[in-house]
């Protein structure tokens, strides 16, 4: 349009020309002629005005409408722009929102325009989650133009609330000099598709590392059926790929256990008919044959042409079987001998029980016990122990009926249960007594391990039940009071239950009480028995513990430390015994006739095994003041166990300062001789039992000789406990012994009285003409 007016603007411009040049051409003389081309030249002029008057009013029209239309494109244009479902924006290159579409404004959270753009002031920071994204954006624009379809997190602004977004942007530059100016794009949220996707990743990657297999598997209504989807776990299950599987699904049925194909079949036509899940675990056996247990689950769907398909999975449990065949074993069988243990003795026990009470049947329990077996696995090690305890269990097996049961309830305890149904009660009883004497004589035969050989006794106590009216426990509990009634007998033997036996364990069980009182209310004591020389001078003295019952007067410890052991009370008791040792010694320190004297006492092999022990002893003779080398600290062979270096270790500690250790009833244990040297002993004690009969008794002189021999090369003194007549104590002396305990020197008594006796020591010997004088004339 523009051109058009500057084309009628040049036409009029020349005609003006023209006729001005026409005008001043003509001569002075033709007036007339002039006056005509005037009128002329204006006509011309007025019909040139007129039309350059058109040719505006032309250009208004055309302009107007011009205007009309880029108004109708920008109003379409804008509809397009607010009506679209994608975000559309334009921001500065420092990240600034410059405007943005309706769509953009709902994506971010904002109601407006207006609100949008004042809200966001660096998207950088405030868009996307990771800030560095924008900065990679910017960097592909700077050297592409354009990104397309990149997709990110970024933040609901207004919300906070996480998304993802794919956008496509561009770089828009200055046409001129290329410089950047702003960016423009579109936006559109795809958080639920990166959602799915992210789904279906963790659904492919758990598909692909599961042990187990996703299936889906089809039965048509002509009975035909296939496997139309698994996953790769089908190989690892049933070593055949997805694909052949759904060509050949007979090939994955025909690997399924014999014994077990009927529960499978059945389980699937239930699920069939009734469209419940499909629930099954059965056996599979692979062509190489190893078998496996698999675990099948699966929802059904009954399809459009009558076809049911199942959606499930299926997962190789065989481990889960063998660790249930395995905590079976270790709740029901004892790992070592592989007998029942006590929880499947006590069900089987509750079974016979049960039937009795219904139909008034019989039955019968033996209570074996190994005699000092805990001295033998102390002294040889566990795994002699363990194996000399495996062996028994064969034995014990040899012994009995098919119908009956040997198990294994404790570290050398077994119990035999004897299936009596069928049998009367004095048939049973016989039974009872040859099975019992089998057991006593299979027992007592030598069990020879690595190179050795070694011997052992049992104790056994036996209770007959019938007609229902006992429980597992309470016969449990009477066969374990007749199998003590039998060690106190005097051990290797039978006895069977008897009622004044439930009595005794009753007032047991009073005493233990009373003992735990005895230590809160100071009821013990120790009375001391004096130790002497050759010469027949007291050189020490043993505390021996006593308890003050309040009703059952002085009771000796050998009546209730047993009951202390049983009961956990070892330790406090043993706590007390040292504090009052040490106390006396600290008395004993301050008079010219006691002060040189050694006090022995009785420590529980538990206590050295204690890892504070060592600590424990210096800290109470640094509190009570007395001093450690006239301390003795008397071990039973019991400490000879395992831990042997541990245990000289921590004597050894103790000997620094001064202490002194006696191994009390040297000869009772087992092969004690030969862990001799690795504890740091002081003094060894024969025990009573080879003094008791050493006038008679030849082997016992020997055994004496022998034990005096050994101390004598270790250098070690020896102290013959139980001396009670003058001929023990000249045949002791002709034999070498050192020191001499017993009641012929002085019975235990209290301190008292103990050092009363010591005051009239010198008098008394003068007027008795006893074994010192004996002794000092050989």
């Amino acid at each position: 349009m523009t051109a058009f007016l500057v084309s009628v603007g040049m036409v009029c411009g020349g005609l003006v020309l023209a006729l001005a040049a026409i005008h001043l051409s003509l001569p002075m003389d033709h007036a007339l002629s002039v006056a005509f081309h005037d009128q002329v030249m204006l006509e011309w002029l007025a019909a040139i005005c007129a039309a350059v008057a058109a040719g505006f009013a032309f250009l208004a029209f055309d302009r107007q409408r011009a205007l009309m239309a880029a108004r109708h494109a920008e109003d379409s244009f804008r509809d397009l722009y607010n009506s679209i479902s994608e975000g559309v924006f334009r921001s500065t290159l420092d990240g600034r929102m410059i405007s943005a579409n309706p769509a953009l404004v709902r994506l971010n959270g904002y109601d407006s325009e207006e609100d949008l753009i004042r809200g966001c002031n660096d998207i950088a920071t405030e868009w996307y989650v990771d800030p560095n994204r924008r900065d990679e954006i910017h960097q592909m624009l700077l050297e592409h133009g354009q990104v397309t379809n990149v997709v990110s997190e970024v933040y609901r602004h207004n919300t906070r609330e996480r998304i993802w977004v794919e956008e496509s942007t561009r770089l828009v530059r200055d046409e001129r000099t290329g410089k950047p100016l702003y960016y423009e794009g579109n936006v559109s949220e795809v958080t639920e598709t990166v959602r799915r996707l992210e789904l279906q990743g963790h659904y492919d990657k758990i598909a692909s590392i599961m042990s187990g297999c996703l299936f889906q598997y089809r039965v048509r209504p002509d009975g035909s059926r296939c496997l139309p989807y698994a996953t790769s776990g089908l190989y690892h299950i049933f070593g055949i790929q997805p694909e052949d599987a759904n060509e050949n699904i007979d090939a994955i049925r025909s690997l399924v256990h014999p014994d077990d194909v009927y529960r499978v079949v059945t389980a699937i036509e239930h699920s069939r008919t009734t469209l419940t899940p499909y629930q099954c675990e059965y056996r599979i056996r692979l062509l190489d044959g190893t078998e496996k247990w698999v675990f099948a689950h699966s929802v059904p769907e009954r399809e459009a042409d009558g076809s049911t398909l199942w959606h499930g999975y299926i997962v190789d449990v065989s481990e889960r079987k063998r660790s249930e065949a395995r905590i079976y074993e270790l709740a029901y069988f004892d790992p070592l001998t592989g007998l029942p243990n006590r929880t499947s003795l006590q069900e089987r026990l509750n079974r016979v029980l049960a039937d009795d009470k219904i139909c008034g049947g019989r039955g019968a329990l033996l209570y074996v016990d190994l005699d000092h077996f805990k001295e033998l696995n102390d002294a040889k090690g566990h795994h002699v122990g363990d194996m000399l305890l495996c062996e028994i269990a064969e034995r014990l097996r040899a012994c009995l009926y098919a119908n009956d049961l040997v198990a294994r309830i404790g570290g050398d305890e077994f119990v035999v249960l004897l299936d009596g149904r069928n049998e009367s009660a004095p048939d049973l009883e016989e039974r009872v007594e040859h099975v019992g004497k089998q057991v006593l004589v299979a027992v007592d035969q030598p069990v020879r391990i690595d190179a050795d050989t070694f011997q052992t006794t049992a104790s056994i106590g036996a209770v007959l039940f019938a007609g229902g009216v006992h429980d597992a426990e309470e016969v449990l509990k009477q066969a374990d009071l007749a199998m003590y009634a039998a060690k106190g007998a005097g051990r290797g033997m039978m006895r069977f239950f008897e009622e004044a036996m439930q009595v005794e364990a009753a007032d047991r069980l009073t005493l233990m009480s009373d003992l735990r009182q005895a230590l809160q209310q100071d009821q013990l004591a120790l009375h001391y028995q004096p130790m002497v020389d050759r010469s027949g001078r007291c050189i020490g003295a043993e505390g021996l513990l006593r308890w003050n019952h309040p009703t059952r007067g002085l009771v000796a410890a050998g009546d209730f430390i047993p009951l202390a052991e049983r009961s956990g009370l070892m330790h406090a008791i043993d706590a007390w015994v040292l504090k009052t040792a040490c106390a006396t010694l600290t008395r004993w320190a301050r008079h010219p006739r006691t002060r040189d004297l050694q006090l022995a006492i009785n420590i529980s092999p538990g206590e050295v095994h204690r890892l504070d022990f060592g600590d424990y002893v210096q800290a109470m003779l640094a509190e009570s003041g007395a001093p450690a080398n006239r301390l003795v600290l008397e071990l039973t062979e019991h400490v000879m166990s395992d831990d042997v270096d541990t245990v000289a270790a921590v004597m050894t500690k103790l000997q620094d300062i001064g202490l002194h250790f006696a191994l009390d009833d040297f000869g009772t244990g087992y092969s004690s001789l030969s862990r001799l040297k690795q504890l740091p002993i002081d003094t060894l004690k024969i025990d009573r039992s080879f003094v008791q009969n050493i006038e008679t008794d030849q082997s016992g002189r020997e055994i004496v000789q022998t034990i005096l021999s050994i101390a004598s090369s270790l250098r070690i003194p020896v102290v013959a406990e139980g001396v009670e007549t003058e001929l023990q104590a000249i045949l002791l002396k002709r034999l070498g012994c050192d020191i001499f305990q017993g009641y012929l020197f002085g019975r235990p008594a209290p301190l008292d009285a103990f050092m009363a006796a010591l005051e009239g020591e010198h008098s008394a010997s003068t007027e008795h003409d006893g074994p010192e004088a004996i002794i000092q004339a050989m």
